[in-house]
């Protein structure tokens, strides 16, 4: 059998070829339609639920700055907050005092929405959730332990 017979069978490469440029062998425009109507569902879709998070977080863009410990701290953090974004402080392993100070110092470089990471397993747990309260923190994300 050549190249060209596999060609010319039905299903054979070509057949193939067409399907996926312009839709089933039956309706060629059948699966383009789909796909537009589907990805503007798609789209439709995501904007609803970016913009819940917008409006959950109180930032401008669905982007959450993940919580790394000893980076996520109130220079990356403000700046994530300041561009936008939602920054969280990488709680860790701080003690309450230092966390104290890490939350204030974000405060002092940004006037805009950011959270903090606790560590469900920390042994100060119910102090570090003192200090977030203390300092009005909104948004609290919890990790490790749950």
């Amino acid at each position: 059998m050549s190249r060209n017979d596999i060609d010319r069978h039905p299903g054979g490469s070509r057949d193939l070829a067409e399907e996926r440029h312009s839709g089933s062998p039956r309706d060629p425009g059948q699966r383009r339609d789909e796909g537009a109507v589907s990805d503007a569902l798609g789209h439709d879709r995501l904007e609803r639920l970016m913009r819940r998070g917008t409006d959950v977080l109180g930032c401008e863009v669905a982007i959450m700055g993940g919580a790394m410990s000893w980076i996520s701290e109130r220079h990356l953090v403000a700046a994530l907050s300041n561009a936008g974004a939602f920054g969280v402080i990488a709680c860790g392993a701080m003690t309450p005092a230092l966390l104290d100070t890490e939350i204030a110092e974000t405060r002092k470089r940004t006037g805009r929405p950011f959270g903090v990471n606790l560590i469900t397993m920390h042994p100060q747990l119910s102090e570090l959730i003192d200090v977030c309260a203390g300092h009005g923190v909104g948004h609290v994300v919890l990790a490790g332990g749950l």
